[in-house]
């Protein structure tokens, strides 16, 4: 089941990312901008980005997001858990340019080190990252 879909990484490269308000604790928006160098085939395709375990994102909002094919992904809140956030593509997404914004994220308390946030692509039908080969091959 399923279709096969390989891909030589990095598929996805984060160009920058950006806190409003850098103060330890405090409430803003985080804007994330990556290119992803592979397209998202099918409508229901996934991006999924994991905040660092510090930041709260109980009350995360997506203020916005610019796409490739100028048709916003939508976050999957039957997916979206913890510090996971996952967008469903709602269109085929040509590879490209991604900024999304979003609020309402706290920043950690204290300064943290070590800590990455991960954005990666996966198969809707098979739950597989993109930038990993099929589970059947």
């Amino acid at each position: 089941t399923g279709y096969y879909h390989k891909a030589t990484p990095p598929v996805i490269n984060i160009l920058s990312t950006t806190l409003s308000n850098p103060t330890f604790g405090d409430t803003g928006s985080f804007t994330i901008i990556f290119t992803t160098n592979q397209d998202l085939l099918n409508a229901g395709d996934e991006i999924v980005i994991t905040f660092p375990a510090d930041f709260d994102i109980s009350n995360i909002s997506l203020r916005g997001i610019n796409s490739p094919s100028g048709i916003a992904p939508v976050i999957s809140t039957s997916e979206s858990s913890g510090q996971t956030i996952v967008l469903d593509i709602s269109a085929p997404e040509p590879k490209g340019q991604f900024t999304i914004i979003f609020d309402n994220i706290i920043n950690p308390p204290t300064v943290k080190n070590n800590q990455y946030l991960e954005i990666y692509s996966r198969l809707d039908d098979e739950g597989c990252r993109v930038d990993y080969p099929s589970p059947e091959e």
